[in-house]
C-alpha cells in the first residue's frame, strides 16, 4: 500500500493533539538493507511542520561500531508489513528487544521524546526529518517491550 493510501490515526500526548501513521518503504540507495519504516507525525493545527522518523536498517552499519555484542536492529519484511522492529539475539526472553511502530503507546515516547529536544511545530513552520531514527531506539525510556520467543 502507497503510504500516502495509509490512514491516518489521532493520539493525545500531554494535552496536546497529533495526527500520525506507519508505513513500510523500501530505500534506493543503501549499503546494506533496503529495509525502512516511516513515522511520518503532525500536532493537530500545524501541518506545514510536520516530524519524520525513519527507521532504516542501513543504520545498523554505525550501531554495530558501538555495539560490543554487534547485536543488530531489524526491521520486518515488505510482506509482512508489520512495523515491528526488533533486536536479533539468542535469548530474546531475557532482553527487552522489539518496538512496535503501530502501538500508540510507543508513538506517544516518540512524540515525548522530540517534544523535548528537536521538534517545535508550533515555532517553526519547517519539517523535522530525523535519518536515524533507528539510533534513537536504546536512549528512548520504555520504547522497547519483551519479545516472544517462537
Amino acid at each position: 500500500m502507497s503510504f500516502k493510501k495509509i490512514p491516518i490515526r489521532r493520539i493525545s500526548v500531554n494535552n496536546e493533539s497529533f495526527l500520525w501513521k506507519r508505513g513500510h518503504f523500501e530505500l534506493s540507495d543503501y549499503d546494506y538493507s533496503n529495509r525502512a519504516e516511516k513515522v511520518l507525525i503532525y500536532m493537530k493545527g500545524f501541518w506545514g511542520s510536520p516530524l519524520i522518523l525513519l527507521f532504516k536498517e542501513d543504520d545498523n552499519l554505525r550501531l554495530i561500531e558501538n555495539d560490543s555484542k554487534n547485536v543488530k536492529w531489524s526491521i520486518s519484511s515488505w510482506l509482512d508489513n508489520t512495523g515491528i522492529i526488533y533486536k536479533e539475539t539468542e535469548e530474546l526472553e531475557n532482553e527487552n528487544c522489539m518496538v512496535n511502530l503501530n502501538k500508540p503507546s510507543v508513538i506517544s515516547k516518540l512524540i515525548e521524546y522530540h517534544r523535548k529536544s528537536t521538534w517545535n511545530p508550533k515555532e517553526t513552520k519547517e519539517k523535522t526529518i530525523v535519518e536515524d531514527a533507528l539510533m534513537l531506539l536504546d536512549e528512548i525510556e520504555n520504547l522497547k517491550t519483551k519479545a516472544n520467543k517462537t
